[in-house]
């Protein structure tokens, strides 16, 4: 079979991914995923599972676009890009929810030290407001 330059394995994964082969692979398997995937018998490694769900959250594409990286059917990349969506919500949807438990006065502390002993210029500090700017559409005449 002959190999196209703009294929899954040649590709540049940083243009593609966002990460390197290295850092795919190491998520992978700290995900979970050495075992690979099968949904309605298609198979697909942990990697390129992974790399299936990675390439449209890296940058805007269409479905219809990504068979040409990944040399397979619009119905198998949408059947593994939802089973590896849902694999990963389902095993680490824990890390995303607020742990009342966890964040005690003792937390803080915690923080501010931290940002104090690497450098903080005040030590009483927990957190930082991230600063980006985002501008919003506001409504103009006549809009309701």
């Amino acid at each position: 079979m002959e190999r196209r330059d703009n294929s899954f394995e040649t590709c540049d994964p940083y243009a593609f991914f966002r990460f390197g082969w290295d850092e795919i692979e190491r998520l992978s398997i700290l995900l979970g995923f050495s075992e690979g995937f099968e949904v309605n018998q298609c198979v697909a490694s942990g990697v390129r599972g992974l790399c299936i769900v990675m390439h449209p959250l890296s940058f805007p594409i269409r479905l219809l676009e990504m068979p040409l990286l990944f040399d397979r059917c619009e119905g198998y990349l949408s059947a593994m890009f939802n089973h590896v969506l849902m694999e990963i919500h389902s095993n680490w949807k824990h890390l995303l929810l607020y742990e009342h438990i966890r964040v005690t006065p003792e937390f803080f502390d915690t923080c501010v030290s931290v940002v104090y002993s690497t450098g903080g210029q005040v030590d009483n500090c927990l957190a930082f407001l991230d600063g980006t700017y985002m501008p919003v559409c506001r409504p103009g005449v006549d809009q309701e």
